[in-house]
Formats: structure tokens, sequence, C-alpha cells
């Protein structure tokens, strides 16, 4: 089985890790040959723009998938015709626009917070005056670990604000008084079968995920992001991992806030932390492999992602795995990730 992966970040690097132990030969269709995935794929450098070298890859593998959201929803249905890409592009449509998966999850009954559509400063005022307690202005698409989003309040200069956006289509969000963020990644399989991980509680800073950890929280809070997972998952015919954020809210509710069709950075802990993890189930769904159930064998540990710098060398107890994404350190990127014992 040769599955072919668009991207070559530390997410292909860790599915690269994934498939060798399930007898799985990942490629990695990469920018340079000397990304993170080199280090646990074959890579195949080329452009995604380049029809001729990406149709060439496509033809050699038996599945495709993806790394990252961003790459045209047609240039994947141009794919899927040689060769079936998990997730497919209805979902990759969805995901990558803010304002879609928000009226995609309204519609099925998933609740949110207030929003507006922005394509002008008018827009903008106007939605302003809906949302005294403040709001967060987004890029409806692109934009991640906080870029292309900016915090306003009643007295922020919206003229200002909105210039920085250079006129790209937008979305608007009401500030949410929550008491923590969380994630819940599903594993779907080919048939429908799905597996659910447990909810991970998320602690972010400047819009980067610092840490996740198994979040705890009761059976009825995990049994609603479920139902909210399935109905989005039917709706986008999705096969593969799904993440899906949420905010709980100080009632204890769960407010959707957004999804990402692939391995997610919180999913991460799942390695350690549970029998199998979200790179596995990945490369078991879009493979046609059987998905195993999910057990937490380690409810004692936490993620932590290493930004701007290289993953330190410690040697505490506490530690129980280091990753290095063998990147070149710069502010706000990440670098690597540890997974650490709870004191």
């Amino acid at each position: 089985m040769k599955l072919g992966i668009l991207g070559g970040g530390q997410l292909a690097q860790l599915l690269g890790t994934a498939a060798q132990s399930l007898g799985v030969d990942l490629y990695a269709y990469t920018q340079a040959k000397d990304d993170p995935a080199s280090y646990t794929a074959k890579c195949v450098v080329g452009a995604l723009s380049d029809w001729d070298t990406l149709k060439a890859f496509a033809e050699q593998m038996d599945v495709l998938s993806l790394e990252n959201e961003n790459i045209d929803p047609k240039l994947i249905k141009a794919l899927n015709d040689i060769t079936p890409v998990h997730p497919g592009a209805k979902a990759l449509a969805c995901a990558q626009d803010r304002l879609m998966e928000k009226n995609q999850a309204t519609e099925l009954g998933i609740p949110c917070g207030a929003y507006y559509e922005v394509n002008s400063i008018e827009d903008l005022s106007n939605a302003m005056k809906q949302l005294p307690e403040g709001a967060i202005l987004k890029t409806r698409r692109e934009g991640y670990d906080g870029k292309g989003q900016w915090c306003i309040t009643q007295k922020s200069d919206l003229d200002a604000i909105y210039a920085q956006c250079q006129n790209q289509a937008c979305i608007v969000e009401a500030l949410v008084d929550f008491a923590c963020e969380c994630s819940l990644i599903t594993a779907v399989d080919q048939h429908g079968e799905m597996r659910f991980y447990p909810l991970l509680k998320n602690t972010h800073h400047q819009g980067i995920l610092r840490r996740s950890q198994i979040g705890g929280f009761d059976a009825a809070l995990e049994k609603q992001a479920q139902q909210y997972a399935c109905a989005l998952i039917k709706q986008l015919d999705y096969v593969g991992v799904l993440a899906i954020e949420f905010f709980v809210t100080q009632s204890g509710g769960l407010w959707f806030n957004e999804m990402a069709p692939r391995v997610h950075n919180s999913g991460h802990l799942t390695i350690e932390a549970c029998n199998v993890s979200q790179f596995e189930s990945h490369v078991r769904a879009v493979c046609g492999l059987p998905l195993k159930d999910i057990e937490v064998v380690r409810a004692d540990l936490y993620m932590e992602n290493v930004i701007g710098e290289k993953p330190p060398q410690l040697s505490e107890k506490p530690l129980i795995a280091r990753y290095d994404y063998h990147k070149e350190p710069r502010p706000g990127r990440k670098c690597g990730h540890l997974v650490l014992q709870q004191a």
C-alpha cells in the first residue's frame, strides 16, 4: 500500500512514523527535499501548481491524503479522478473558509457565537454595533496560529484595523466568555465507522496552541461533542481524522470554533496517552485498514509545544518524549513538542 501525503511538514513526519508501523509506504509531496517529512517518508519535491509532477505522483499512489487544508478543492477533485483522496474536496472547501464552516455548523444545529460576514468597512462598523462586548476580526481564508486575526473593542480604530485585512474577505466573531477550550479528534473509515478520542483541554497564548491534556470532562459533554462531530462528518462525506475545536462555555455547553480536516496539533498527545495515536488512526482510515477501539492508557500526561526554539534536551523525570521537527527556529514557529507527566 502506497499512501501519498500532500505536504511535507511535521504532520507528514509523524504520519510517516505511524505508516511504518503498519507496513504502509508513505510518500510526501514536498516543497523541499529537507522538509520535516524527509525524516520518516520518501519525498517527491514539487509545487502544487506543477500539474505534471503532481499527476505523476498521484498515479503512483494507492490513496492520497493531506496535512494542511490550504489546497484548492478543484485540485483535489482533479486528483481524485486519478487516485482516491481522503478527506475530499467537499470537506476541504468547508474547512478552509471560516464563514462557510460557521454557516455549516449553524445549519446542523451546532451552537456558535455570534458572527457576521465582513466585506467592507461598512460591514464591520454595522457588525460592531451588534457586538458591544468586543469581537475578533478574522480573514476567512488561511491565517493560523493567531495570524490574520485582530481583537476589536468599542474604542478600536476600525478603519486602521480593517486596512490590515488588505481587502480580504473576513468574518467578525463575538468574543466568547468561555471556561476553557477543547478539541475532539474523530477517526472515520471508508464505511462510516467512527472512533472518538476523549476531549482534549487546550491552552493557547497569542493564538498559538501551547498545551493539551486529557480533559477529564463529564460523559454528557463528551457525548454532545461526538454528536456534533457525527453531524459534520455525515454532511461532509468525511474519511480520515477530523479535529473540531470547541469553546466550553461558562454554563457548561459547547460552542463550535473551527475544524481541521487532518490530524491536529492537540492530538500529538495521543501517541503516548492512548493505545492508538491519531496518526495511526488516520493511516488506517484512509488506507482501508480496520480502525482500532481507542483507550486512554496515560491520563496523567500533557503535550507542550516548543515555539521558536529547538526542543530542549531535558533529563528531568517528568519528560516522557521529545519530538524535533527539524525546523529552523524563528519567532512563533512550532519547532517540536514535549510530552510530560503532570505533577
